[in-house]
């Protein structure tokens, strides 16, 4: 797949890369630090994965460091993907409306 736009949604971040974990030395989803940056083609994805953090939470239109692989083993094959890192092009916040309104679907969309 190679769509014209990639999504990360997440935390605020500083700067211009999106890193891994294992690149920074922390984990939001597991006691390990993954290799990968996660990314999405499609941009309301990205918002509901920014819902889950506590804070303000951020959309990042991005420029994926290589060629996204399909992560295999997700409920949402075909609109995830990791690689190594991104650039991000642009930075949007997400309004506590659109948080609230997402929380209520993320067990659904959101693999614990």
């Amino acid at each position: 797949m190679n769509p014209s736009t990639w999504w990360h949604g997440g935390p605020r971040i500083d700067g211009d890369r999106i890193e891994s974990g294992a690149a920074l030395g922390r984990s939001r989803s597991g006691p390990t630090p993954d290799e990968f940056v996660y990314v999405t083609p499609t941009r309301d994805l990205a918002v509901t994965y920014a819902s889950t953090v506590d804070g303000t939470s951020w959309v990042y239109e991005v420029e994926p460091d290589d060629s996204p692989t399909e992560v295999e083993d997700s409920i949402l094959s075909c609109e995830s993907f990791r690689c190594s890192g991104a650039r991000i092009i642009r930075r949007f916040t997400v309004s506590n409306a659109q948080k609230s309104l997402r929380r209520r679907y993320i067990p659904f969309v959101v693999p614990p």
